[in-house]
């Protein structure tokens, strides 16, 4: 009971915390709106939930861009999602743009685009339609990124990089889902769905993050700030060539980490 009580208080303390953020930034800024990609995956839908306790719904906006990679459940779940929180929900299918970079790279760049590129390109179209909706009508962009996939090189420069706020910068993985069930805890307000699902970012066939979070995010935050590889794979009681992986990949990622933008 005592560590359900020290949860509790914990999770009030983050979202309090995260709401008084989002307050300054924009009454510094004079911004009255907010501009969110939603893609029914648990960081978006934890941010349009906060952003929901601190703004009225008609200066949320929520954008759902698919492609032929996005299934018919991701997008019942975003919509179920933008209902609970009476938020409108403006689907901007982007299928058309990439098969436009398709041709573009077969025609123009000697070769198809394929496994990565395909990939990121995908979510910098993301990134051009947001930021112009941003420079067009003053709305800040909310960035849906968590520590433990900036730790871990899992995104993409130029577009996970963009923010005018990133409200779950500072939150694991594993944190961002104890947020959720908290934010869920009088009522479901976000789909049980998306927080049970696994995770994907949806830019290929049959794709989910490579990774199991409940096992890797406590190493992975150690890894980060200079443990040793022996003592965390001894803490944890992992492989030390695993635990010897996600310092690789930490330090691949540090020329990425060293761009992010300035965090309030």
């Amino acid at each position: 009971l005592l560590q359900e009580q020290e949860k509790y208080y914990k999770y009030e303390e983050i979202l309090s915390t995260i709401k008084i953020e989002l307050i300054n930034f924009l009454k510094q800024r004079g911004i009255k709106d907010v501009v969110i990609w939603v893609s029914w995956g648990i960081d978006s839908a934890v941010d349009l939930a906060i952003s929901s306790q601190v703004l009225d719904p008609n200066h949320i906006h929520a954008i759902y861009m698919p492609t032929q990679f996005n299934s018919n459940e991701s997008y019942e779940l975003s919509q179920q999602l933008a209902n609970n929180l009476w938020v409108n929900l403006k689907v901007c299918p982007i299928q058309k743009v990439l098969e436009s970079f398709e041709d573009f790279s077969e025609s123009y760049l000697w070769k198809p685009l394929e496994w990565v590129s395909h990939e990121n390109v995908q979510a910098r179209i993301r990134w051009v339609i947001l930021m112009n909706l941003a420079n067009d009508y003053n709305w800040l962009v909310i960035n849906n990124s968590n520590k433990t996939e900036l730790e871990l090189w899992y995104w993409t420069l130029y577009w996970d990089l963009i923010w005018g706020l990133c409200l779950i910068w500072d939150l694991k993985k594993t944190e961002v889902y104890d947020l959720a069930r908290h934010i869920n805890k009088n009522k479901e307000i976000i789909p049980q769905w998306i927080i049970d699902r696994k995770a994907s970012a949806e830019l290929s066939e049959w794709q989910v993050d490579p990774f199991d979070y409940d096992r890797d995010c406590d190493p992975v935050d150690e890894l980060a700030f200079w443990k040793d590889v022996q003592f965390v794979a001894k803490k944890y009681a992992l492989d030390e060539k695993y635990v010897q992986s996600l310092k690789d990949r930490i330090e691949r990622s540090k020329f990425k980490v060293a761009q992010i933008p300035t965090i309030d």
